[in-house]
């Protein structure tokens, strides 16, 4: 039950001009309309101030893959119309430290990215205008605190 997009103000109306993203979208392949980007990362502190290990990322993107397969817009159903279009192609969690699209950043062993088709011209225009960044989990855990 993941993805596409944090958003720091929503109108009800989804006014696109005041939508604000903040999460990472890595590689736009404008000729097939694919975009590619970690989902999760291991062992970092997420915006709720939580971390998930590399054990619990491989069970969230294979139960993913098995069971569900669907991208969502602002974790909204009220935007279906616009997210029909988009389509999990490749999900894969990487095996060992990786040198992304070769910008020189590592991703960590155990990070989930996950490449989408953006069949949605008018979801397709936000990510060119560099609008639309990212992915967001979105699902149900249980918050269990570590002794440290």
């Amino acid at each position: 039950i993941v993805n596409k997009v944090v958003s720091n103000k929503i109108n009800s109306d989804l006014d696109w001009n005041t939508l604000k993203f903040d999460a990472v979208i890595k590689n736009v392949d404008e000729e097939q309309r694919i975009v590619s980007g970690p989902v999760l990362i291991p062992e970092e502190v997420d915006k709720q101030g939580d971390i998930v290990s590399a054990v619990e990322i491989g069970k969230a993107a294979h139960d993913y893959m098995k069971n569900y397969q669907h991208i969502n817009i602002m974790h909204n159903s009220n935007y279906k119309d616009l997210a029909d279009e988009l389509v999990p192609i490749e999900s894969a969690v990487i095996k060992y430290d990786l040198y992304y699209y070769g910008n020189c950043e590592i991703l960590k062993k155990a990070t989930w990215i996950l490449d989408v088709y953006v069949g949605n011209d008018k979801v397709w225009d936000l990510v060119k205008k560099g609008e639309l960044t990212g992915y967001s989990i979105e699902g149900l855990a249980e918050r269990v605190r570590e002794n440290v």
